[in-house]
């Protein structure tokens, strides 16, 4: 409303003025100064009427903006990450700091801030948890009920996460193994997810929590069979 009433004044002025009122009297008739006056008659003696309106500021050109070779291969990590295509993209995470580092191990030279990556991912939809459905009438998903301490514990990979330092970014994974029952929890970092790396945790674990009846572990390489053969062999 104000810009169509400002817009309005500015026809008045150039109106009058093309009429033969003279400068002095134009500017006591729509209450403004001589810098004002100049300005949109230098503008309508370019443009015509739509000079008399309000340019947007809107940049025109955006500093900083990521790539859109950058962009796509965001999208194309979360999505494949989330649809779980490829045996490495089974076992990763789809958070940001997931595909940060991914873009970093790539060698991405300017390399987008993770806020810049979750800014992406939102505008082009990607931040929606999809539920899991299970089928009707299937069986019941299987579970160890824990009624005292000792009796089952869940152990969790989180990572990898990424802190940075003097010396650049350091990306490192968590560890974490919690009594359901006596809700005790024993936590680890280490800079890999090897086996090994999981074996430390869940000696040192044990030590503090004591051996369990029955132990759940993530879905996670690290400690799928396949992986400890590697480590005995």
């Amino acid at each position: 409303m104000k810009s169509n009433l400002e817009y309005e004044r500015r026809c008045r002025a150039i109106r009058l003025l093309s009429e033969g009122v003279r400068f002095k009297e134009v500017l006591n008739e729509v209450q403004r100064g001589r810098f004002w006056l100049s300005k949109w008659i230098c503008r309508y003696e370019t443009f015509g009427l739509d000079g008399l309106r309000d340019r947007s500021r809107t940049p025109k050109h955006i500093r900083n903006r990521t790539r859109v070779s950058i962009v796509q291969k965001i999208l194309d990590l979360r999505d494949e990450r989330a649809a779980h295509k490829t045996r490495r993209a089974a076992f990763a995470g789809i958070g940001v700091e997931t595909i940060h580092h991914e873009l970093y191990e790539q060698g991405i030279r300017r390399l987008p801030a993770i806020s810049t990556i979750e800014k992406i991912l939102a505008r082009a939809g990607r931040t929606k948890k999809v539920k899991a459905r299970q089928p009707p009438g299937g069986p019941p998903y299987p579970y160890v009920r824990a009624r005292k301490m000792g009796d089952l514990q869940q152990t969790d990979l989180v990572g990898p996460r990424h802190l940075r330092g003097p010396s650049g970014v350091t990306g490192f994974y968590s560890f974490h193994t919690i009594d359901v029952a006596g809700q005790t929890v024993s936590a680890h970092q280490f800079r890999d997810k090897r086996t090994l790396s999981l074996l430390a945790h869940l000696l040192d674990s044990w030590r503090f929590m004591g051996l369990p009846r029955a132990s759940q572990m993530d879905n996670e390489m690290s400690a799928s069979p396949k992986s400890s053969a590697s480590i005995s062999s």
